[in-house]
């Protein structure tokens, strides 16, 4: 797996959204502010897609079909347990209780982000990622 950009290059994101609508407004958000965006609709796809390359952030969907958001995050960080590395990934869902939020982080997400998503939280996360926190 390669890196993610540096930061001086355009922040490289993985969106994993199995709806199409939803895919294309986080395509769109990302790219106004400089972003290099990829979407793949499912968890299985982002594993392999992870698998290839790094990204400075990635944002997935809780509600997937072949491989939803609780499922992939776990592969990934028993992937990365026995292989090393951290992938930065942020939960989207429109399920906001504190227990669900509890539930993603407990997982093995690095945050969380209500749908529907602004493109300030979007912004912020990317920033953030990149700066480390």
């Amino acid at each position: 797996m390669s890196s993610p950009a540096p930061s001086s290059a355009p922040a490289r994101v993985l969106v994993v959204e199995d709806n199409p609508i939803n895919r294309e407004l986080a395509h769109a958000q990302l790219e106004s502010f400089g972003c290099e965006v990829e979407t793949v609709e499912n968890g299985q796809i982002a594993l392999d897609r992870l698998a290839e390359i790094g990204f400075d952030v990635v944002f997935m969907d809780m509600q997937m079909p072949v491989l939803d958001g609780l499922a992939t995050i776990r592969l990934l960080r028993e992937r990365e347990a026995a292989n090393g590395g951290h992938q930065h990934v942020i939960a989207l869902t429109a399920n906001t209780f504190q227990s669900d939020i509890d539930t993603c982080l407990a997982a093995g997400f690095d945050g969380f982000i209500g749908k529907p998503c602004s493109i300030e939280d979007m912004r912020r996360v990317v920033e953030g990622a990149r700066a480390g926190r």
